[in-house]
């Protein structure tokens, strides 16, 4: 819901190994990789599908837990060394509240921005 899935396949543990018990639903609102594989894929925004779904099914939602969260919990921090080829807050910054945002550089390209060297 809501991916590219380019990262989340390096997740081992989201794709199970017997692929033909298992059927896959894509919800998104562009093109993925796995489309091809999907018995349903739906073009749209996850929130709406999802509340429109819960309602059908008369399911409340319940609120979110980080600590609940499963591809949270099975996620791998950035290594200290790898902090400046991000430019983004991370996740634990994001949820403790604990944002330096004097630290914070928007104004660097990433490296798709700093061009190629001509040879």
């Amino acid at each position: 819901m809501g991916s590219s899935l380019k990262i989340l396949r390096k997740y081992a543990c989201l794709w199970p190994r017997n692929k033909k018990k298992i059927k896959l639903v894509i919800v998104n609102l562009q093109w993925t990789p796995k489309d091809s594989q999907a018995t349903i894929k739906i073009n749209g925004k996850c929130d709406l599908v999802m509340t429109e779904l819960m309602k059908m099914l008369n399911i409340s939602v319940m609120p979110y837990e980080k600590d609940n969260d499963y591809v949270y919990r099975n996620s791998i921090p950035l290594r200290s060394d790898e902090e400046h080829t991000c430019n983004r807050i991370r996740l634990e910054q994001l949820f403790q509240n604990e944002i330096d945002y004097e630290k914070i550089n928007t104004t660097q390209p990433a490296w798709f921005g700093k061009g190629v060297r001509k040879r």
